[in-house]
């Protein structure tokens, strides 16, 4: 029988590897749990892209998203702002993964849009990268950070970035067809990861700057089955700000 794995089983797999590697984040723990977490935001980041696709309410799931990415940016600011003598190095979190896929789920629907021939595809798509040069023109520098980091995700400052950006792309342009959609992901993910570590340190520094290894998650996505599975909806939107903020919390009490 061919091995396969659900929405769910996927959604799992991701969960544990973010965990594994934000301890060895907040934890000081060893540094390949880290490589291990090189499986969670691509696994994700297909999602996103699954549910964008299938989703019944567009505009519910851009509000979830968006939600979490300004509850947790906010978090993020103030705890940076009041709590960074909590811990000895000093470190507040900086996570949102979901400012990215807010930003992800305007471009894809303006990609959506320029199928269906509407006028307003346009602004979907520039508007994400024009918005933080407009801020950044008419406001001083602090003011345009934070905003960018809170209430206004822009793709130069969102955890992922725009490499992260343009894979969620790929993966919406060959979606209809799941291996050649792997192989443009494989592919994009060398080219935007691995090439720069390679020409400008060479392999020694493969170890050392390791976001090229979201590359594996195309193994365990090639097994998806296309089957939803059983893992609550809200399961991700709960688990990812709690585990980080006690992850964190956590780390100051051990004296990190």
């Amino acid at each position: 029988m061919k091995p396969s794995l659900s929405a769910s089983a996927l959604k799992y797999l991701a969960l544990v590897a973010m965990l594994l590697d934000h301890m060895a984040y907040y934890l000081s723990l060893p540094e390949p749990l880290r490589w291990v977490g090189r499986l969670a935001a691509p696994i994700f980041l297909f999602f996103v892209v699954e549910g964008f696709t299938h989703t019944r309410s567009y505009r519910r799931y851009l509000l979830r998203v968006y939600a979490l990415a300004a509850a947790m940016g906010i978090t993020n600011a103030v705890l940076a702002q009041f709590a960074g003598g909590l811990r000895r190095d000093g470190i507040t979190p900086t996570n949102s993964i979901c400012a990215a896929f807010f930003l992800l789920l305007l471009i894809l629907q303006g990609l959506k849009r320029i199928e269906q021939r509407r006028w307003d595809s346009v602004l979907l798509i520039v508007g994400p990268f024009a918005l933080p040069l407009l801020l950044d023109a008419v406001l001083p520098p602090t003011v345009s950070v934070l905003l960018q980091n809170t209430v206004l995700p822009g793709p130069f400052t969102c955890e992922g970035g725009v490499e992260l950006l343009m894979l969620g792309v790929l993966l919406y342009f060959f979606r209809r067809d799941k291996r050649t959609q792997l192989t443009a992901y494989v592919v994009g993910t060398l080219v935007l990861y691995l090439t720069p570590v390679v020409l400008l340190g060479g392999f020694p520094l493969l170890f050392t700057y390791y976001q090229w290894m979201m590359v594996f998650a195309a193994i365990p996505l090639a097994l998806y089955n296309g089957e939803r599975g059983s893992a609550p909806r809200w399961l991700f939107y709960l688990f990812y700000p709690t585990h980080i903020y006690l992850l964190w919390a956590l780390g100051a009490l051990l004296g990190r």
